[in-house]
């Protein structure tokens, strides 16, 4: 064989290794990206899947690795009573709002377009709502679901009031403040049916998949009343990331009900996944577990 046929040999060898190669790659590129898209969340964290795991988000995220972070579970035999906090004050209007029902990826949340303030509970400023969101477990609601737990005891589904500080222009700028948000936590177990929940319920199904968004009218008074008497509080951090610790958490101690054919409509109507995935995933299980207390201080207030 001549030089310049083995040359030529080579070259075409090294060419068609180095197309397989591409071709490898490209299909590797291509089923990464429709993972991504069949589960329809960001390729840093999730609920459903091992690698992005709540035990892993600290890998993307360091602050989810801190020592005050949350939820956590609440021992009542070990908080603190105190009766200079006050009651949780929630103001704002008693009407029906306008708003919007979105579905994250990760959870659902409501915005409303009327303005809702939270003070009390020893807060030294104001807080203006954000919006709020649920946390949920399965189709076995002795499992649990709820963020905080009670005395080693969780609940199927938690709903988080997000405020930010008004101080701050909007909530974007308050998380990046150590004083800038204020979280209200209600537990519900499985019950009596709550008509509170009935209209928001009833909206789910428009907000199946990953990023639809639906219109939306809410009553926060039925959800929160004008004042909380009995709640806990405790200094720690968002939920999800980034776990910024710079949450005021407020956790009511009354627990609400939820019929089973309502937390049933929960479960049933909602995936992680984008429109159109070949196999959506459903949406169970998106809750936190909870994290060490690491010697703060939870504060009990009840009039």
């Amino acid at each position: 064989m001549t030089p310049k046929l083995l040359y030529s040999c080579l070259l075409f060898i090294y060419s068609s290794v180095e197309a397989i190669i591409t071709v490898k790659m490209f299909r590797h590129i291509l089923i990464v990206l429709s993972h991504l898209a069949l589960l329809g969340h960001s390729a840093d964290w999730c609920y459903d899947h091992e690698e992005c795991a709540p035990s892993h988000w600290y890998l993307h995220y360091p602050s989810c690795g801190l020592s005050s972070q949350s939820p956590i579970n609440i021992i009542t035999a070990n908080t603190v009573a105190d009766s200079s906090l006050g009651p949780i004050v929630v103001e704002g209007s008693d009407a029906t709002s306008e708003g919007e029902l979105t579905n994250n990826g990760h959870s659902v949340e409501v915005t409303l377009t009327s303005k809702y303030t939270l003070s009390g509970a020893g807060l030294t400023d104001a807080y203006t709502l954000a919006g709020f969101h649920i946390h949920f477990g399965n189709s076995n609601p002795t499992f649990g679901g709820s963020e905080h737990q009670i005395n080693g005891n969780a609940f199927p589904l938690e709903v988080h009031f997000v405020f930010y500080n008004s101080i701050y222009i909007d909530l974007t700028e308050a998380k990046q403040q150590s004083d800038g948000l204020a979280v209200v936590g209600v537990l519900f177990q499985i019950g009596s049916f709550n008509s509170a929940l009935d209209h928001f319920l009833g909206q789910l199904s428009q907000v199946a998949y990953s990023g639809q968004k639906t219109s939306v009218q809410a009553n926060l008074r039925k959800f929160l009343p004008a004042k909380i008497g009995y709640y806990f509080k405790y200094n720690g951090s968002l939920t999800t990331p980034t776990c910024s610790e710079n949450v005021t958490w407020l956790v009511a101690g009354n627990v609400q009900p939820i019929s089973l054919s309502q937390y049933t409509q929960i479960i049933s109507n909602l995936y992680f996944s984008l429109p159109g995935a070949a196999n959506p995933v459903p949406m169970l299980d998106n809750f936190r577990p909870t994290q060490p207390l690491n010697g703060r201080t939870v504060s009990v207030y009840r009039k």
